[in-house]
């Protein structure tokens, strides 16, 4: 009788077991349903759309779009239409690479070695390394652009969206003043209307009393749910390893990792670009053009 229960619990067991392996797969084929679905409805959208020429919209902006909104059709084809804009109208200057290699070896941006709990890339900005005499706050916004074209080559990265941290050590006020305030507007309408990336959040550590300025621009031109994804967490690195582990962290930011070194993010750009220059357009400087 016990070899007889036992073996019901074992097989009832197994049974259970493949019910919740078949609603995985069931929910599994649902979301890639959906998403073909709202993909196939986004490009038969943008096709209607009065001149408009999707022709010139390619896949990859399209999908990344509908990434960055959740798969939201309504809020995809927006951002499809204004990145597209974006791109033909705003980035129109030159890419001078040499700008750009300089801007990242000084990790304006850079990005780390281990991604966060969620396997989200975290991008780090040391602000007291930008010199408004030698990188024009233009250079740091293209950096900051193509960083972000590199990361969502990657499907997964697109999916899961980013995480930034800036670092505002020894950021000096003479600094803070030569930031400017419309290309620190321009910098931001940019990732937030007319970027195909989700921002997960934005942590300020170490920042002077002076950086609130920028703060203002930010939540400015921000939505409500947008500026609560900004989190000022002063000298209390404790607080920002609440939300990324101190594993996943540098030294620098209180971290167990080793500190960082921006040449091996801006060589991994280099070779990026020189792989990918046919896929790079000379006037916007973007890989989603």
């Amino acid at each position: 009788m016990n070899d007889y229960l036992d073996f019901l619990e074992v097989s009832k067991a197994q049974n259970e077991s493949l019910d919740v392996e078949q609603e995985q797969r069931k929910g599994s084929k649902k979301k890639k349903d959906d998403y073909a679905t709202s993909l196939s409805l986004l490009k038969t959208r943008l096709t209607l759309l009065p001149e408009f020429d999707s022709s010139d919209v390619t896949e990859e902006l399209i999908v990344s779009c509908l990434h960055a909104r959740q798969r939201n059709v309504d809020a995809a084809l927006e951002l499809v239409c204004q990145a597209h804009i974006y791109n033909l109208t705003c980035l129109t200057a030159p890419l001078n690479e040499e700008h750009i290699f300089l801007a990242l070896e000084n990790c304006l941006p850079s990005v780390l070695d281990k991604k966060d709990q969620w396997g989200r890339p975290i991008i780090v900005v040391y602000a007291n390394h930008w010199s408004p005499e030698t990188l024009p706050f233009e250079i740091f916004h293209r950096a900051f652009t193509l960083t972000l074209d590199m990361l969502l080559m990657e499907k997964k990265n697109q999916e899961s969206g980013v995480v930034v941290v800036t670092d505002w050590t020894d950021f000096t006020f003479k600094q803070c003043m030569k930031i400017p305030a419309a290309g620190l507007k321009t910098l931001v309408h940019h990732f937030h209307k007319a970027y195909p990336v989700k921002f997960h959040a934005c942590h300020f550590v170490n920042q002077p009393w002076y950086v609130s300025g920028i703060l203002t621009v930010l939540r400015q031109f921000t939505t409500v749910e947008e500026a609560s994804k900004l989190y000022l967490h002063g000298n209390n690195l404790s607080t920002l390893h609440d939300h990324i582990p101190k594993e996943c962290l540098p030294a620098e930011l209180g971290g167990e990792c080793a500190p960082h070194n921006p040449r091996v993010w801006a060589e991994t750009m280099k070779g990026f670009l020189a792989d990918d220059s046919s896929q790079v357009n000379d006037e916007s400087g973007s890989l989603w053009n």
